[in-house]
């Protein structure tokens, strides 16, 4: 992901099925950026 400020990050989704696996990807990514989203600055 890169929203303009050229960080990135990456999650993996773990399933036989891969629409399953993407799912999981997608909700993990949306949620690693809403928590590090409300994060006090450092």
């Amino acid at each position: 992901m890169d929203e303009g400020t050229g960080e990135r990050w990456f999650t993996v989704g773990v399933s036989p099925n891969i629409v399953d696996a993407s799912f999981q990807a997608l909700t993990d990514s949306i949620t690693y950026r809403l928590m590090k989203g409300s994060a006090p600055a450092a």
